[in-house]
């Protein structure tokens, strides 16, 4: 599958998790659950079935990289997400529902980026030895690119 359709079928998948999650969050702040807690639950569910649609759906494998899958995916809901939510509910003083859901909307949009570059990586189940080649290659141009000093 080229990256165009693995972009358009990851947006919709992301729309239909986003959809879950978020109609869970925001059903879970109306229940007035604490703000941490109905974002592990919401993003919790949105995860499992983020993970089972693009699996099968966009990266088509039957290589099952769940430990993998999760910590990216943890990484992007339950650091990402919580923390931009946070700096958004105390910089813009928000309290409202519907101000929190479009906090959570914003954080969700960013944990999306993070999560697609890496499921590229997990799901082709790219070797962390090839990954590591790759970086210290760019970390040794940048070094190459610098001027003696004097």
């Amino acid at each position: 599958m080229n990256i165009h359709k693995q972009l358009t079928t990851f947006a919709a998948i992301g729309v239909l998790n986003t959809a879950v999650d978020i109609t869970i969050y925001t059903l879970l702040i109306w229940l007035t659950v604490p703000l941490l807690l109905a974002v592990i639950m919401s993003t919790t569910t949105g995860m499992i079935c983020s993970y089972l649609l693009n699996r099968r759906f966009i990266f088509k494998t039957d290589h099952q990289p769940i430990v993998q899958f999760i910590g990216t995916t943890l990484t992007g809901l339950w650091v990402l997400q919580p923390t931009v939510i946070w700096l958004l509910v105390q910089l813009l003083g928000i309290t409202s529902t519907f101000g929190l859901s479009m906090a959570k909307l914003a954080a969700t949009s960013i944990s999306l980026m993070w999560n697609f570059v890496w499921y590229r990586i997990v799901f082709r189940g790219t070797k962390k030895k090839h990954l590591r080649r790759r970086v210290f290659s760019w970390l040794r141009q940048l070094g190459s690119n610098q001027r003696p000093i004097g």
